[in-house]
């Protein structure tokens, strides 16, 4: 039997502060974000590199998140709800340049032609979940989609998904 599972409180405050629509709806939720923020959003699908699931940036006081081209359904969601749970929990003034490779900055030169390559070093692309921020916005995501309370225990694939996350 499964134990009950707690969220962190940055991802159950980001969820109070931006309440998913339930049944889940892109255009609501992402409306529901704008207003929140006071700021607009723009989603891009795009050919992402291999290992980049999605991004988000802000340039110009405007929020960007962009999708890998053929995202759909859930999968597109998830990505979408995971780069909202960055936008959400965020700390201030985080520096994430560093670590970051020349193939990174050359993939994200392609991404982004409008920006200045000496802000490049402010992105970071995160292809794994060993950094707690990472995990955070994964769990922010999964619910924010899911439909699932997140106190009650869970059945399925949210359920692994609540034990994986609670080993970390």
């Amino acid at each position: 039997m499964l134990a009950r599972f707690r969220l962190p409180s940055p991802v159950r405050t980001a969820l109070d502060a931006v309440r998913p629509p339930r049944p889940f709806n892109e255009a609501t939720y992402l409306a529901r974000v704008e207003a929140y923020r006071g700021r607009p959003l723009r989603l891009h699908e795009e050919d992402l590199p291999l290992d980049v699931c999605g991004m988000w940036r802000l340039n110009g006081g405007v929020d960007h998140i962009h999708v890998p081209r053929g995202a759909v359904g859930a999968q597109r969601w998830q990505i979408i709800g995971h780069e909202v749970g960055h936008m959400l929990m965020a700390k201030p003034g985080r520096n994430l340049g560093h670590g970051l490779h020349d193939e990174d900055r050359n993939d994200l030169a392609r991404l982004l032609p409008d920006l200045d390559p000496e802000r490049l070093a402010m992105y970071r692309l995160r292809t794994k979940y060993d950094e707690e921020e990472e995990r955070m916005a994964e769990l922010y995501g999964t619910y924010a989609v899911a439909g699932v309370e997140p106190d009650e225990p869970g059945i399925g694939r949210i359920g692994r998904i609540r034990q994986a996350m609670d080993g970390l």
